[in-house]
């Protein structure tokens, strides 16, 4: 939980139309996911500089900018990028400490560690997109390192999402971002960074095809409606009425409204899904373009931009952006290693190196 912290024939058609789409891209994907024609070389530095620095000999992924505390968000990625790596040690240790200290009877985790604290875990409440990022390593290590069980502790998470945080209005179909506390008698509260979307189309090979597509498809549509201020970006969370038939939303009153250290996943994200030219792209593009070095954040209400620059995992992600939609024949993406940031920054830069690995974009160390 980041920062703490989801009419008839004519729509059926698009609807037919886009999830034909989608199962192209999730074949695609699919492909992209097992393929070794980048792997491990290119990640494994970044990788090694990241376990060095914060993953404990228990399997442990500490976040250093938040008290040494530790996430469901942080382990899944801990998870993921050793199966980038292809460190398979280091993958079962952290998935050991993740089903030791944070998994839930329904095969959903605890959101949150402490490690001065009796309760360890004193939040029961899970985060979606920890347990989203969860199964995806899990899916990878299974086809990676040939892991049965692996898959079926995978399927077991996808099965409770479906099941528990699956929530359907108007048009839309959406993940809530936790079980409790986000579920409201007027509204939902929702969180657009959670919209891990080449890890749902994964799961629509593995779970409910349909029901993951329109999920997908969902977030798209949920994304052209959440956008406010001056550059047209989505707040770290968003409050989305449930009495009304149509799809309203604005900014959740709880939290400031801003695009933020949240939100900035959602360009990232939406580019490792092949959308490089969503709006939102361009739209983080044009902030960040803003100043030398870019802001961290902009309010939404205001306009007003950060006083001090973003960390360099948020540059690495608009490093990655402008790599896309550049004209070069063959686009690169310019990464620093190793650095001194906190954990937060160094798991956006090793996301968005990834990412690059998946879309056939180069990388170069500086």
């Amino acid at each position: 939980m980041a920062g703490l912290r989801s009419p008839r024939t004519r729509r059926r058609a698009v609807l037919s139309a886009m999830l034909g789409t989608a199962a192209v891209l999730a074949n695609r994907d699919a492909l992209a996911m097992t393929s070794t024609r980048f792997l491990p070389e290119r990640f494994r530095p970044y990788w090694e500089d990241f376990r060095q620095r914060f993953v404990s000999s228990d399997g442990r992924v500490i976040d250093t900018g938040n008290g040494g505390r530790s996430h469901s968000e942080g382990q899944g990625w801990g998870m993921l990028f050793a199966t980038e790596a292809r460190d398979r040690t280091t993958f079962e240790a952290i998935h050991r400490f993740t089903l030791s200290q944070l998994r839930r009877e329904d095969h959903l985790h605890r959101w949150l560690w402490l490690p001065d604290a009796e309760p360890r875990t004193p939040d029961a409440n899970n985060a979606t997109d920890g347990d989203v990022y969860i199964a995806w390593a899990l899916l990878r290590a299974a086809d990676i390192w040939d892991a049965p069980d692996h898959r079926m502790s995978a399927l077991a998470i996808i099965r409770a999402l479906e099941t528990s945080l699956v929530r359907r209005h108007a048009d839309l179909t959406f993940l809530l971002p936790g079980v409790d506390g986000f579920e409201h008698d007027s509204h939902w509260v929702l969180n657009l960074s959670y919209g891990v979307v080449p890890a749902w189309r994964i799961f629509a090979r593995h779970g409910d095809r349909q029901l993951w597509h329109a999920i997908s498809a969902s977030h798209l549509r949920l994304l052209e409606r959440a956008r406010f201020g001056r550059f047209g970006l989505p707040p770290d969370w968003l409050r989305l009425e449930r009495d009304t038939p149509e799809i309203r939303v604005s900014m959740a009153a709880e939290w400031p409204p801003r695009f933020s250290y949240d939100a900035v996943r959602v360009p990232l994200l939406l580019a490792w899904a092949g959308h490089a030219n969503h709006p939102v792209g361009e739209a983080a593009l044009a902030l960040w373009r803003t100043s030398s070095p870019p802001p961290a954040w902009t309010d939404l209400s205001t306009d007003a931009v950060s006083p001090y620059p973003a960390a360099p995992g948020i540059v690495a992600i608009g490093d990655l952006l402008a790599a896309m939609v550049r004209r070069a024949a063959t686009p690169v993406l310019e990464v620093p290693i190793p650095d001194t940031d906190d954990y937060y920054s160094s798991a956006l830069r090793l996301l968005a190196v990834m990412a690059a690995n998946h879309l056939e974009i180069g990388l170069r160390r500086t």
